[in-house]
């Protein structure tokens, strides 16, 4: 369930802070960027049962990528081969029954893998602050868990932490149930899991260049 991503999915604030913006670009003119995701990156899923919170994280080393972006306005960005792949067995709840619940819900064994792909990024210039400072965006993006894909926009907070690196964090919440999946039901249904969970992904991207 988790983004979020791509880099993802939201690696395109990058381009408020490094120099590459609409003004003097043309609508349909595509542009490609290479980036790096930093090894403290992490997805986080936080769940709610009628006994208590818990809270599903996940950390791994992400290769290298490149992606394509086109501005089609002065507040929005398409872009193309913008994908996250988490690896779902690497899920960690804290204790090992929830985790292990957790991803058989998540059907794991079958799909070990939860795609985030970014279509479009729409920015707030509205909340545009110092480069230091946080800003905000809307990533429209495609999520897919146990092979079930839907369409959801995730809320991106965004901020310059070097001349080349950003810093985001991406927030949705999501139904499980949306996927085709049921919460899990520990202790033959006495535990109830909310359908609904809430999921984060902290990132650090690195710009290394542009074609």
């Amino acid at each position: 369930m988790y983004s979020t991503i791509a880099a993802h999915i939201l690696i395109f604030a990058l381009v408020l802070h490094t120099g590459m913006n609409p003004v003097g670009s043309h609508s349909g003119e595509q542009t490609s960027i290479a980036y790096s995701i930093g090894p403290g990156s992490e997805l986080s899923i936080t769940g709610t049962s009628n006994i208590t919170t818990f809270c599903c994280s996940s950390k791994q080393q992400f290769p290298q990528g490149d992606l394509t972006y086109e501005w089609i306005s002065d507040s929005r960005i398409k872009i193309s081969n913008a994908n996250l792949v988490i690896d779902a067995q690497g899920l960690d709840c804290g204790h090992k029954p929830i985790t292990r619940d957790f991803k058989r819900t998540l059907l794991v064994d079958k799909h070990p893998n939860i795609l985030f792909v970014l279509h479009e990024l729409a920015l707030r210039h509205d909340t545009v602050a110092e480069q230091s400072e946080w800003n905000w965006a809307v990533a429209d993006t495609e999520i897919t868990i146990a092979g079930c894909s839907n369409h959801k926009f995730l809320n991106v907070q965004y901020k310059l932490i070097e001349d080349s690196s950003i810093e985001l964090r991406a927030f949705t919440r999501l139904c499980v149930s949306d996927f085709g999946l049921e919460s899990p039901k520990p202790m033959l249904g006495i535990i109830k899991v909310e359908d609904e969970v809430d999921v984060e992904i902290f990132m650090t991207v690195t710009f290394e260049g542009q074609g």
